[in-house]
């Protein structure tokens, strides 16, 4: 019997933190358009995109799962919504570019035209953080990625096509 209490107990929690979770990626623009980004969130606990920075000298892995934590390793040991990898036999060879809680939905930045939303990160390991715009595209279902910039602030850019960033309303 107390047993099955447990059980209740936690299906009831696990309940109110999946329906929590799909409420964090949705946004309703000025224009009354609504998005909704949670199909974003990886069924296998992340998506990944290799890239290479600006110099060309460093290759990079992002790990990232955007509407809830990594859980691969070592990126959950950062509590991190969006990791980079570049030594995978070193501590100091990753860090977060941002938090789940710190997560901001908004309009894109004004270079971008069409639909679509801008999510942002912040928090991560010594101050970076990331930025995406996610652009509409309907006819794609996984996230198709590119790196635009690092600023001087530690902020990775990044552009993605989703037709997760369609308006939905």
């Amino acid at each position: 019997n107390r047993l099955m209490k447990w059980i209740v107990c936690l299906y009831f929690i696990a309940s109110v933190a999946s329906a929590l979770d799909s409420k964090i990626c949705q946004y309703v623009a000025a224009n009354g358009n609504h998005y909704d980004l949670s199909p974003l969130s990886s069924g296998t606990d992340y998506y990944y995109y290799i890239y290479n920075a600006e110099n060309g000298k460093k290759h990079y892995t992002l790990y990232f799962n955007f509407c809830a934590p990594i859980g691969l390793l070592p990126c959950n040991q950062l509590n991190s919504t969006v990791c980079q990898i570049w030594d995978w036999n070193s501590l100091s060879g990753r860090a977060s570019l941002g938090i789940l809680p710190t997560l901001s939905i908004g309009p894109l930045s004004s270079e971008y035209k069409g639909p679509g939303v801008q999510i942002s990160y912040s928090k991560g390991s010594e101050g970076r953080s990331s930025t995406f715009q996610m652009i509409c595209d309907p006819t794609i279902t996984s996230p198709n990625m590119t790196y635009i910039s690092e600023d001087p602030k530690n902020c990775f850019n990044f552009q993605v096509q989703t037709k997760y960033a369609c308006p939905i309303k």
